[in-house]
């Protein structure tokens, strides 16, 4: 078994299909999840793949448990099915917590297939950032 360090070294990324139960507050979507150090880094995309520039939303951190978890989510918050896994490597360019900015994050999908991901961040007037992702054309 890897160490917490030799694990994080390769940090690994899942895509859950979240399935919301009727009445919900918003819409089925998917979770894109990438290990940290204290948990997932969640952002929810309305499809998977992306395709074009699309707006995510910018979740909570989540359990690392999700990486490998499928099923029923506690308090009635539906379900979630894993489409995607793997590993990834991110590399940031020209991100300021004051402007945003962007970076690339390349998925190394457990089937061979990679994704190759541009995900953005444009400061608000009101101080939050608006997150979007792009799937960029493989090299």
């Amino acid at each position: 078994m890897a160490s917490e360090v030799d694990r994080i070294a390769v940090p690994r990324f899942v895509v859950l299909d979240h399935q919301l139960p009727d009445g919900a507050p918003r819409g089925s979507h998917f979770d894109l999840m990438l290990e940290q150090s204290d948990g997932l880094e969640t952002y929810a995309l309305e499809r998977w793949p992306p395709c074009g520039r699309m707006h995510v939303l910018r979740l909570p951190m989540h359990a690392v448990r999700y990486l490998t978890y499928e099923g029923p989510i506690s308090n009635d918050r539906g379900s979630v099915r894993r489409v995607a896994s793997g590993t990834y490597r991110r590399s940031i360019t020209d991100f300021t917590a004051q402007e945003g900015g962007c970076e690339s994050i390349d998925l190394r999908c457990d089937d061979g297939s990679a994704i190759e991901l541009t995900l953005s961040a444009e400061l608000r007037p009101d101080g939050d950032h608006s997150w979007w992702i792009c799937r960029r054309a493989s090299r």
